[in-house]
């Protein structure tokens, strides 16, 4: 798999939290469907790469790229998005979604990305990438903490 450069920034923050701090929420609850997603492989790669310096950091910032951003476009396309990243993984929320096929389809989607592009060819090594997916159904609580500069979710 060729490694390509991207020219869009995503937001840092989902949308649900921006507007909801703009409105002075800062605590609720709604119903929702999750996806987990863990990526195997990314941190022997990930260590393999932190020992050539910074080309090696250049290098893994790209196959981040790479890996990241068709994903994350499926969860948009599908009507979610990422709450939460935890290194190589991530949490993503479909709020009042009742099209449970369409949650699954997205996950299928994702899944056909890793096998179509699971291997990544680089200066410094070949590495396989596979991908790990849980889906859930409930509550999420969420909230806004912090002092008036300085916030989290």
């Amino acid at each position: 798999m060729a490694i390509k450069q991207t020219t869009y920034i995503k937001n840092l923050i989902p949308n649900f939290i921006e507007e909801n701090l703009n409105r002075k929420i800062y605590s609720g609850a709604f119903n929702a469907s999750t996806l987990f997603l863990d990526i195997s492989g990314f941190t022997s790669m990930t260590e393999k790469m932190m020992k050539k310096g910074k080309e090696g950091a250049e290098i893994l910032s790209s196959v981040i790229n790479e890996v990241f951003d068709p994903v994350i476009d499926t969860v948009y396309a599908h009507g979610g998005f990422i709450s939460s990243f935890a290194g190589d993984a991530f949490t993503a929320l479909f709020v009042d979604c009742s099209d449970h096929l369409s949650i699954f389809i997205c996950s299928k989607k994702i899944e056909k990305l890793f096998k179509e592009n699971k291997t990544f060819n680089t200066k410094f090594g070949k590495f396989n990438l596979h991908v790990k997916i849980g889906l859930s159904r409930g509550e999420v609580e969420w909230g806004i903490i912090g002092l008036k500069k300085h916030k989290a979710y």
